[in-house]
């Protein structure tokens, strides 16, 4: 059984909020909408603040788990080949290359992937 667990980038405070750093405090309602309680335990959703992402199920060759938004790259020889944005698309984790999509999970099993960053957190990064 795949876990399931999200990652959520603030665009107000410019930080990435993982599982484990969570405030209580914020809630993931089954919509995808970001919940806060505000200091006077008022709840508040906040739709425009995060950007909500799923884990894929996956990890690069390194152990780390790979999100929607993640920056991959394939090792070849000891290089870095480019750089491919981790979505979710027509119900599968893909990554694009040049207008054409691949299922990630193929890729991955067989492929040395490794995370090079985020469309967040990534100066170079490129939609």
């Amino acid at each position: 059984m795949r876990q399931i667990k999200f990652r959520a980038w603030d665009k107000e405070n410019k930080e990435m909020f993982y599982p484990k750093s969570f405030d209580e405090t914020m809630v993931i309602q089954l919509n995808g909408v970001i919940g806060l309680f505000n200091s006077d335990k008022e709840y508040d959703t906040v739709t425009n603040r995060f950007e909500l992402m799923q884990f894929t199920g996956l990890q690069d060759c390194n152990g780390k788990d790979i999100y929607e938004g993640d920056l991959i790259s394939w090792v070849f020889m000891g290089r870095l080949g480019g750089w491919y944005k981790v979505r979710f698309s027509e119900g599968i984790f893909c990554f694009e290359i040049y207008g054409n999509t691949y299922p990630i999970r193929e890729y991955t099993e067989q492929e040395g992937f490794v995370i090079v960053g985020n469309i967040y957190e990534t100066p170079d990064a490129k939609d």
